[in-house]
């Protein structure tokens, strides 16, 4: 096997709701700072945050993570090069919130009419359900989505939470995982195969 390049960048966006308060900004902040700032400022243009990961082999691999602004919905009319680029896209939505998970039928629509998926240079998917912790006040069940992301032949389906620090590493460790391993074999268009309880993840084979 090709020994694989050193120092490797991939960009990550994420898209979702608009709407402020689906913590879809937590989930990344928590990730990328290792912080949970429920009250922290609105997001008025696409930004991004940097994380660093050193692989077992001493591979260092770069995610530029992208985020949409809140509460501006002329960012769907950019959305074309927003995606340009990028190696993954995370559709995401909120758990205790019936509206964000129906809004993901914009988004798949959207992402499938603006960029070519399953193909060698095509991003692969993620689905994440955000605030996982909030168990009383859930609205969509994790077979609900986990369906979902089956029936629009997603990569994994992850259940997050921002403010009890479950599933984020899980999330971006899976989106690398099948990074390299899309540049290491051929890509075919993923299959159902198993669902890990523990870890809140549903994972979908790829090869």
């Amino acid at each position: 096997m090709t020994e694989l390049v050193r120092d490797t960048v991939f960009k990550v966006v994420v898209v979702g709701s608009s709407r402020k308060g689906y913590g879809i900004s937590s989930f990344v902040q928590r990730y990328a700072d290792g912080l949970y700032r429920p009250n922290s400022q609105q997001i008025y243009g696409v930004d991004f945050k940097v994380k660093m990961m050193k692989e077992k082999d001493g591979t260092i691999t770069k995610l530029m993570v992208w985020l949409p602004p809140n509460g501006c919905e002329r960012f769907r009319n950019i959305t074309h090069s927003y995606y340009r680029g990028s190696n993954a896209i995370i559709l995401a939505f909120d758990l205790t919130n019936r509206e964000s998970f129906d809004e993901l039928e914009y988004w798949i629509e959207d992402v499938q009419k603006k960029v070519v998926l399953n193909s060698v240079d095509g991003p692969i998917l993620t689905l994440v359900g955000t605030k996982c912790d909030m168990m009383d006040k859930r609205q969509i069940t994790e077979d609900e989505a986990a369906a979902w992301a089956r029936k629009h032949k997603i990569s994994s389906y992850h259940e997050t939470s921002a403010k009890e620090n479950i599933g984020i590493d899980e999330t971006f460790n899976t989106i690398v995982d099948l990074l390299y391993l899309k540049k290491s074999k051929p890509w075919s268009n993923p299959t159902p195969v198993t669902l890990i309880k523990e870890k809140k993840t549903t994972l979908f084979s790829c090869c």
